[in-house]
């Protein structure tokens, strides 16, 4: 976590390029396969990805569904995606930032997520970001 108590931010390492973990995010085929952390899985998915655009990512488990949404603010491939971010535990328009920055063979992917309403919330996303981050380690490859 950063200084902001609101604020969470992760890094991940990724063997690919830019431009190809860039897209993975862009592409609702590929998003609908690690957009949703650990045993859940992407039960409606709309995901227009152009600046302005609204999208949805429901994430289902047993019979437990947890809707998500948001509005895609910037889209600069290959080196940042912005979106907002609503859910029954982040509140009302938190905000999605992923920079994306090329180390030799590989692509360090920051997320910072901002605006999230309580120290719960932070961890809830940071389990539910590693679980997402993670799916998209084979997807990258």
């Amino acid at each position: 976590m950063t200084a902001n108590e609101d604020v969470l931010k992760m890094q991940h390492s990724y063997r690919c390029t830019p431009e190809k973990l860039f897209d993975a995010w862009l592409d609702p085929a590929l998003v609908g396969q690690f957009m949703c952390p650990g045993a859940m899985h992407v039960s409606r998915l709309e995901w227009p990805a152009k600046v302005g655009a609204e999208f949805r990512v429901d994430m289902t488990e047993r019979d437990k569904t947890m809707p998500h949404r948001g509005r895609f603010l910037e889209i600069d491939r290959p080196k940042r995606l912005v979106f907002t971010w609503s859910s029954p535990v982040a509140g009302e328009d938190t905000r999605v930032t992923l920079d994306f920055k090329a180390q030799q063979d590989r692509t360090l992917l920051t997320l910072t997520h901002e605006r999230l309403p309580s120290k719960e919330a932070i961890a809830m996303h940071r389990e539910g970001w590693s679980g997402i981050l993670d799916k998209l380690t084979p997807i990258s490859s």
